[in-house]
């Protein structure tokens, strides 16, 4: 079924959950044979940072499954050198892809790797020049950190995503931004800090043109 998925995103990634039930199974054969299917189907992805997490996954697939743990390093050290080909036009995709890395490090018990490029990837998430992506990548990053367990830096990183968000201007922009903030706030089990930034995306919805009121309040409606 893979092989009539068209998009290479969509296809890597299928292959990529086939192999893991394969390797599940104990049958590691195939699930090598695939590996070498999700590779060449990655090289047809054409931003280098959107090729990262299937082939992250691979790698943790290698390491995990497969009892390769060389090959996870090869993998893993490629992926950082493709996560650092900035596309200017989307340098937040080298930003969440570098997240998913430090993500997939720690998986894989690789700590010192995860923590260097968490505290790389956090600086580059404050240095992007649009607000909003600055403040959801950082809210994604502290998301990440609470995963990882590491619950000073998470709740420091939240912080300085509510942070990000009182600077962006436009009301609108700004209450999506909260909206997204209170959902990783969730997603890390901080329901009141959570509702609390809602209460404040709610207020702004005062701000907002009646065309476009409804959808946000809809939205954060969804988020509680």
């Amino acid at each position: 079924a893979a092989d009539e998925i068209e998009d290479p995103i969509r296809r890597a990634s299928a292959l990529n959950r086939v192999a893991t039930e394969l390797a599940q199974r104990d049958r590691l054969g195939d699930a090598k044979k695939l590996l070498k299917e999700v590779r060449r189907t990655a090289e047809q992805i054409e931003q280098p940072a959107l090729r990262v997490p299937e082939l992250a996954r691979m790698g943790y697939i290698h390491a995990r499954y497969l009892d390769n743990r060389n090959a996870a390093i090869a993998c893993l050290g490629e992926c950082e050198e493709l996560a650092d080909q900035v596309d200017p036009e989307r340098p937040e995709d080298a930003v969440a892809a570098k997240l998913l890395l430090a993500y997939t490090y720690h998986g894989l018990q690789m700590t010192d790797q995860a923590d260097a490029l968490l505290e790389r990837t956090l600086a580059e998430a404050a240095r992007l020049e649009d607000p909003r992506k600055r403040t959801d990548l950082t809210a994604d990053a502290a998301a990440y950190l609470h995963k990882m367990k590491r619950d000073a830096q998470a709740d420091a990183a939240f912080q300085q995503a509510e942070t990000f968000a009182e600077a962006i201007q436009e009301p609108l922009t700004r209450a999506h931004a909260l909206v997204h903030l209170s959902q990783q706030l969730r997603t890390a089990g901080k329901s009141e800090a959570a509702d609390q930034v809602l209460d404040q995306a709610e207020t702004l919805a005062d701000q907002v043109d009646n065309s476009l009121r409804g959808t946000l309040l809809n939205k954060i409606r969804d988020a509680r």
